[in-house]
């Protein structure tokens, strides 16, 4: 046995807890989507005509058994830091832009009900794809407007 001095020994032997480092916004994202392929068949309701709310109406935007019930229901994503099955929540927490959320979650462009595989489908399109829902935004944006445009003239 080597004779070494008690400093060194206490600096050999000190232990060193990690917390596991936070998820990045991918990682919950594809979460999100694993949740709801595991039961792909599941009819996930929409939130109705999400463009038709504004401020905090908006923010509280819920359904039950949406797909952010979904979300809200893992126990991982709660300790992660996801507050409710909200709109305003989700947008947070996902780091979603207004159009993400309307693309995935909105009745007007998905019906009242979706299998929860589209869901899923739709919402692993989010992560690291963000030049492609640009545009998907913008050609929502203009379908939106388009039969406003038409009334006016």
């Amino acid at each position: 046995m080597k004779y070494q001095p008690i400093s060194e020994v206490r600096s050999a032997s000190e232990i060193r807890s990690t917390l596991p480092l936070p998820m990045t916004r991918d990682e919950r994202i594809k979460r999100w989507a694993m949740l709801l392929e595991a039961n792909p068949d599941r009819q996930i309701q929409t939130l109705s005509e999400i463009e038709t709310e504004h401020g905090r109406q908006r923010d509280i935007l819920r359904a039950d058994n949406s797909a952010l019930t979904v979300a809200f229901e893992d126990p991982v994503l709660r300790s992660e830091g996801l507050r409710s099955d909200t709109l305003a929540d989700a947008i947070t927490f996902f780091g979603l832009r207004e159009c993400d959320a309307h693309y995935v979650l909105c009745s007007c462009l998905n019906g009242q009900t979706m299998a929860a595989g589209a869901v899923a489908s739709k919402v692993r399109g989010l992560a690291g794809q963000r030049a492609s829902l640009v545009a998907t935004c913008m050609i929502v944006g203009a379908l939106m407007a388009f039969p406003v445009a038409v009334a006016l003239l």
